[in-house]
């Protein structure tokens, strides 16, 4: 019995490191207009860390941290569509790039996830 109860807390204890559970975020120098509804679900802290993470040059490569309460119970999504506008993309007019994505949001761990919805050059700075 007292196996059961050391092989017990040692894997609550595995689970529940998150150090194991990070990756690179990379950040772009590219100019970057994020805008999101004007009735947004997301929290001002939300907006932020979408903000980050849609002007990264690598989506895949971001800090991302799982925890438990998510591996056991799945995901707390909040769900919206985001508009990026990359500024002076091209050389030639249209110079901008607009790219508009269904976000997802978890609020228990910060996981996102992002679909492309749409992308068009844009006639914005000339």
């Amino acid at each position: 019995m007292r196996k059961f109860w050391i092989l017990l807390i040692l894997l609550i204890f595995v689970l529940a490191n998150p150090a194991s559970a990070y990756t690179k975020h990379g950040v772009s120098s590219a100019n970057v207009t994020v805008v999101f509804q004007e009735n947004s679900k997301f929290s001002e802290n939300e907006k932020m860390i979408i903000i980050e993470y849609l002007t990264s040059e690598k989506y895949e490569n971001q800090n991302t941290q799982r925890n438990i309460i998510c591996s056991l119970f799945g995901h707390d999504y909040t769900e919206e569509q985001v508009t990026t506008v990359t500024h002076r993309v091209y050389p030639t007019s249209p110079r901008c790039l607009e790219k508009q994505y269904n976000i997802l949001h978890c609020s228990r761990c910060g996981d996102i996830q992002e679909e492309l919805m749409s992308s068009r050059r844009l006639f914005c700075c000339e």
